[in-house]
């Protein structure tokens, strides 16, 4: 987490932003502020539209209304592509990587994307490049892939491949990063080595992070923005959103067992007969899965 002064310029911030699909509206007029610094979750039931409010800052997808402002610029109508040569990096839900390369070259195509120098010589090796080069070891070696450097990402694990995506959307030194799920599917040991590079990042560098584990959420995030059907909900540090009635009562009652009436800290009852412990919730969205959040 980040400790950040009033004085902390806005790196993110959405206006009304809204997204139909046909007859369906996904995202209805969500504002958003995120600090430059912060690291800002984004939480809420299946269909709630986390992944298509990424998608929308992205660039991804067009904003039916609206607007999407980059630290004071408005880029609601610039593509996908300069908005991440203009500091914003995502990663997806299930691994987007080329999984016949190495994981070396995975990183120096990354590191490419975001070299105006490299992507003018494109007719070169990457390899005999050696400030992509150089760059792309000093990210493997940051996230403990050095090892792992000649093997094609077929052959991987999948939490392997889950630090790789990362270390591939950090590989351009991004502002603002959005994961998306960047746990989803992985074993409780590799989602907590993930937790840990994530609240390692950078101080200054703006996250913007969806995901199902509320565990993993709220250690990570400075505060957190609840969606419900496409709207914001509430927002606010972790322990405000995890004791607002509001949100309990429509997503993280039976998740947290959170009882919105009980003072804080308050223990168990005693001998809770096998079987009747608090099940997950239905709208909570299963690891690993390729669906709309």
């Amino acid at each position: 987490m980040s400790d950040r002064g009033s004085t902390t310029p806005v790196a993110l911030a959405t206006h009304a932003l809204s997204r139909s699909f046909g007859a369906v509206r996904a995202l209805t007029d969500v504002d958003l502020v995120v600090p430059a610094g912060e690291t800002r979750a984004v939480i809420g039931p299946n269909g709630a539209g986390k992944t298509t409010l990424f998608n929308l800052v992205s660039g991804h997808l067009p904003a039916t209304s609206g607007r999407i402002e980059l630290f004071g610029v408005d880029v609601t109508d610039v593509p996908a592509h300069e908005r991440s040569r203009d500091g914003v990096s995502r990663t997806f839900q299930l691994s987007n990587l080329f999984d016949d390369l190495t994981v070396l070259d995975n990183v120096r195509l990354a590191v490419t994307g975001n070299d105006a120098v490299a992507r003018r010589r494109f007719w070169q090796p990457l390899r005999t490049l050696p400030r992509v080069d150089d760059r792309a070891r000093e990210v493997l070696a940051t996230f403990g892939l050095e090892d792992v450097a000649a093997r094609r990402v077929a052959t991987l694990a999948y939490g392997q491949q889950r630090v790789l995506e990362i270390a591939m959307a950090l590989a351009g030194e991004p502002r603002v990063l959005l994961l998306d799920e960047p746990t989803a599917g992985v074993a409780r040991g590799d989602a907590e080595a993930i937790t840990a590079i994530v609240d390692d990042l950078p101080g200054d560098l703006t996250v913007l992070l969806v995901e199902h584990d509320m565990e993993v959420a709220f250690a990570l995030a400075d505060r957190v923005t609840v969606l419900v059907d496409g709207a914001e909900l509430v927002t606010g540090t972790p322990d405000e959103v995890r004791r607002d009635p509001a949100v309990v009562a429509a997503y993280l009652g039976a998740e947290i067992g959170v009882d919105p009436g009980a003072e804080p800290d308050t223990p168990p009852e005693p001998d809770t007969p096998p079987g009747t412990e608090p099940g997950t919730a239905s709208g909570t969205e299963p690891g690993g899965g390729h669906h709309d959040g």
